[in-house]
């Protein structure tokens, strides 16, 4: 007897078994996370990579507003910020930028599209989205400058 007959003759039923796949996981959401991060805490929607993975890291990492404000203040940045560089990240500003939401700028920086700043409007017209905590973390992202980037980043001389 093989597979198919003896599925055909067997008495048994598939159930469909609820999954949650976290937000931070969904490629809907990630595509609109990269969306806010470029529009709400970018000076004029543009952002380095570099720059993108260290904002990435602040907001999985943060539990409050303050809590990123305190590592953006402190002087030892480098032992505060959980800093990772996540591969999933670069995936999905590929997959924005093949939809064309975003655009790759000299070679380094990514910045909003026309079509990406109407998703983002669109995206902000919601009104409470699951995207309203990173809003709420937006000001204190925007002092995570491409200077402040380079500066926990590049190798120190002398050390």
């Amino acid at each position: 007897m093989n597979a198919t007959q003896l599925l055909r003759h067997s008495d048994f039923t598939f159930r469909r078994r609820p999954f949650y796949v976290p937000a931070h996981l969904r490629l809907s959401y990630r595509v609109g996370e990269i969306l806010v991060l470029l529009g709400c805490a970018s000076r004029r929607g543009r952002s380095s990579i570099a720059r993108l993975h260290i904002l990435n890291s602040a907001i999985r990492a943060s539990s409050s507003p303050s809590e990123v404000a305190g590592w953006i203040s402190h002087d030892s940045v480098e032992r505060n910020l959980p800093l990772r560089v996540e591969p999933g990240l670069t995936r999905v500003l590929r997959i924005s930028e093949s939809l064309r939401l975003i655009e790759t700028v000299k070679g380094k920086s990514f910045q909003l599209t026309n079509a990406g700043t109407l998703h983002l409007n669109a995206i902000l017209a919601l009104g409470p989205t699951p995207y309203a905590r990173l809003r709420q973390l937006s000001p204190h992202l925007k002092r995570i400058t491409e200077g402040f980037t380079s500066s926990i980043i590049s190798p120190r001389r002398g050390a």
